[in-house]
This record gives C-alpha cells, structure tokens and sequence, in this order.
C-alpha cells in the first residue's frame, strides 16, 4: 500500500459496500424479508455466492427467474425500504476509513457505489464520516452499474483527475473490473480471519 500512496494522486474513489462498511449481512436481511413477501426465500450462503456487489436485476432474475421489470423493481423499492431496520448489523472497516480520512487530507476523495444516496448517507452519519468525501457518486447518478466503469469515469470529471492519478479502493471482483476498466490503478481490500489488508492489481 505505501508503494502505492507514493505516487501523485489526484483522486482517490472507494467503494461503499465491503470496502468500507460490511454491509452483507444487513443487505441479505433486507432482501430476505423483501422476497418472503412475494414468495421467494434467499438464504445468506446463496446471497454471499451469487448476489454480492452485483445489480439486483441480474441476480434476482438468475435466481428466482423473474422477467417481469415491475416485480423486480417492487421488490428492490421493499428491500431499500427494509434496509434501515437492519443498520445494526453493519460494521465499519476502521482501517479503510482511516485510509480516506487521511488521503482526504491530500487528494479529493469519493464514493462510487450501486448503492443509493439516501442509504449511503445515512450510514456514513450514523458514523460520522461524511465529511472524508468530497461528493459520491451513487445508483441514481449512473446509467450503467459496475462493472461498467461509467461511476468511476464520471468521478475523475468531477475531480478533474485522469486515470493515471486516480487510485480506485475496491473489494469485489465486479469492482475491480470496473475500476481496471477505468484505467485507474486498483487498490483491493482482503480480510482474512478478520485482518484487512491490500493488494495492488
């Protein structure tokens, strides 16, 4: 990671969701007692294997095969709105953010995530933390998801930052091709037994 921070900077994009905050449990929760009201059950092992950092269109549809726009769109209204009741199981990556804090001192600094604002900024309240972001770029700020690099393209604009001086803070596979996709150099956050640690791709 130090190699990494040595080079000039300009913008430094973290995703939300597993970067940041370990929100899994808490997304499945919502989710979970979404699809119970229309019939549908997703337990966590599934939801860890096949929906995590992915677009809901896509993993309900594979899962569930559901081709219907409104039934997907009414069960993702559900799950946002049952979100906030299952903040409690969602749990900050000190390391990560301490991360932000420190190059918000140096460089701009955003989120790019598929989450939406109003969640994302509910949760960085709840921890204090807003104020390590210049602006995020959230779901309704976008056309295309990840892996789609549009977020991130879209980020360096408003951070008038080129690829080779933006670093882009990842977990997931589908994020990480996002950000190689911007041409951005890629930090990717690892836990293992409860460790954090980065490796540069």
């Amino acid at each position: 990671m130090e190699k990494t921070l040595k080079k000039e900077i300009q913008l430094a994009a973290f995703d939300f969701d597993g970067t940041l905050f370990q929100t899994e449990k808490a997304i499945w929760k919502a989710y979970q007692t979404a699809l119970r009201k229309h019939g549908y059950e997703l337990n966590y092992e599934t939801y860890q294997r096949e929906c995590a950092g992915k677009d809901y269109r896509t993993f309900l549809g594979l899962l569930f095969d559901i081709t219907d726009e409104s039934l997907l769109k009414s069960i993702h209204q559900d799950k946002t709105k049952e979100y906030r009741n299952f903040y409690k199981f969602i749990t900050p990556d000190l390391m990560v953010l301490q991360m932000a804090q420190r190059l918000h001192e140096t460089c701009k600094t955003a989120l790019v995530t598929t989450a939406t604002r109003s969640s994302v900024e509910e949760i960085l309240d709840i921890f204090n933390c807003r104020d390590y972001f210049d602006f995020i770029i959230a779901k309704e700020d976008v056309t295309h998801q990840k892996p789609s690099p549009e977020g991130y393209l879209k980020a360096m604009i408003i951070a008038n930052a080129c690829p080779s001086t933006t670093m882009i803070i990842e977990d997931s596979e589908t994020g990480i091709q996002s950000a190689s996709l911007a041409g951005a150099s890629v930090l990717q956050v690892v836990r293992y037994d409860g460790v954090t640690s980065f490796i540069t791709r």
